[in-house]
């Protein structure tokens, strides 16, 4: 019985399950069952950090723009509003 994993390269790998009496056979056969794990797993965890990232830079972008409103707003209303409002604002 195989079991075989999809990566994002479109390459298939298989893993037999087979008999291993040798211990050698096993420590290898555990070594590249382990491999595909790691190739998942940081397939998975760069999706998270591109996710981050794209969430970061929109949420700054948001921030920057929230304080340029502000500032805007401030200057534009400086003779109406007195000092201590624009710095509760």
């Amino acid at each position: 019985m195989n079991q075989g994993w999809t990566l994002k390269t479109g390459k298939i790998f298989y893993i037999a399950i087979f008999e291993c009496t040798d211990v050698f056979c096993r420590a290898y056969w555990l070594t590249v069952t382990n491999q595909v794990y790691i190739i998942v797993q940081r397939r998975r965890l760069r999706t998270d950090i591109y996710w981050q990232r794209w969430l970061g830079i929109r949420i700054d972008f948001l921030g920057a723009m929230l304080t340029f409103v502000v500032a805007i707003l401030t200057v534009a209303t400086r003779f109406t509003i007195s000092p201590a409002q624009t710095g509760v604002v």
